[in-house]
């Protein structure tokens, strides 16, 4: 395995890791903290709301997680437009846009 291929396949491997740490957190917002916070009043979801924003909102996650799982995508998609790489290309392509989706969609919640 020469370099190249080696570095192709290590962002490959981050991208995924980094996307399925975002998707993680979206499935946890949707499927377990949204769900709790539906039966408490206003006030308390308001402030247990704020108070996990403040966690969850660190340069580490939004690095390597939300931020990093489109960049490293991208670099990925680079990556794999030569014709051995062709075969995954289409999904890589798709995946950015699902993260540039995703990022509009929720990224002026974190700016």
């Amino acid at each position: 395995m020469c370099v190249t291929d080696a570095l192709t396949t290590e962002v490959l491997v981050l991208a995924t890791v980094s996307t399925g740490m975002t998707a993680g957190v979206f499935a946890i917002y949707s499927n377990a903290i949204m769900p709790g916070l539906r039966a408490t009043d206003d006030r308390t979801f308001v402030g247990a709301f704020q108070a996990i924003d403040r966690a969850i909102i660190n340069p580490v996650w939004l690095g390597g997680g939300f931020f990093g799982a489109l960049l490293l995508t991208g670099a990925s998609a680079a990556l794999h437009l030569d014709a051995a790489g062709r075969p995954v290309l289409p999904w890589l392509v798709a995946a950015s846009a699902a993260l540039c989706i995703a990022l509009l969609a929720h990224g002026q919640h974190v700016l």
